[in-house]
């Protein structure tokens, strides 16, 4: 039930998307066409204002970007203490948060195999959301910041990195320049005057998985679009991220639910 509502949220959201000519490029202008929509949830999903349901009090452009966040699952790693398994990387301990269930199972099956682990229930994929995700990646960066003063501070903690989708990763250097192929690390997709209208503002959706955008335009008939990619920890540190909202992956919604069927252990968080 809870994955057929999920789906059903994805599929009204995909209904509530309007074209507009009004993103340019990477700037953001009104749009003259108000759609009276209402925010169900803590999704960027749309239902008709008749419903006239409100879970929030703030409006969706005026919320902090950790609330926009948390629609958004993430999977890490657990031991057999129900702790995040450490990695050793440059000396460093870090454990991975993976935007990709399918990267995150990959990584489960090296280290079965390279341990020899007899017991796979030993270790397992737990999810937390990304709102979670970006309060331990805040950590990361004032840690990196504390090692530039004391070089004794990495042998002492523990470091969250975010691990992007190697598949999103190769479907945006398609649309990349060499240069910024470069320096793009978790790609987020969109199209210009592509938006939904939430609190009576225009917001752009930013798709984690871009097969998710090309199934949107196609169900509303758009075509000669141009897919535009976002660096998307660039955005959610800066200040224009207001105008934006996050559309999970449909396939990692797929994964959570059925996570959920088997039940995951009591973990770290």
């Amino acid at each position: 039930m809870h994955f057929l509502f999920l789906v059903f949220l994805f599929n009204v959201l995909v209904e509530g998307i309007k074209i507009s000519n009004g993103f340019k490029g990477n700037t953001l202008r009104g749009n003259n066409l108000i759609l009276k929509r209402n925010l169900v949830g803590n999704r960027l999903c749309m239902f008709p204002s008749r419903f006239s349901i409100f879970f929030w009090k703030k409006k969706y452009h005026e919320r902090p970007i950790d609330e926009k966040l948390s629609v958004i699952p993430v999977y890490i790693i657990t031991n057999n203490n129900n702790s995040p398994y450490i990695f050793n990387e440059q000396d460093r301990q870090i454990c991975y948060m993976f935007l990709c269930p399918d990267d995150a199972e990959n990584m489960l099956n090296e280290i079965i195999k390279s341990n020899g682990m007899q017991n796979r229930n030993n270790i397992k994929l737990y999810n937390i959301n990304m709102q979670k995700a970006y309060e331990l990646i805040k950590e990361f960066m004032h840690l990196k910041k504390l090692e530039n003063q004391n070089s004794d501070v990495k042998n002492n903690i523990v470091y969250w990195k975010l691990i992007p989708s190697k598949r999103q990763t190769q479907n945006a250097s398609v649309f990349l320049s060499y240069r910024k192929k470069s320096e793009l690390v978790f790609p987020v997709f969109y199209v210009d005057g592509f938006y939904v209208n939430k609190d009576r503002a225009n917001i752009v959706p930013l798709f984690f998985d871009i097969e998710d955008l090309r199934d949107t335009l196609n169900k509303k008939g758009v075509k000669n679009y141009k897919i535009k990619v976002l660096n998307f920890v660039d955005l959610i540190f800066s200040e224009n991220h207001k105008s934006f909202g996050f559309v999970p992956s449909s396939k990692s919604l797929e994964y959570l639910d059925k996570l959920n069927k088997l039940g995951t252990r009591r973990s770290y968080f």
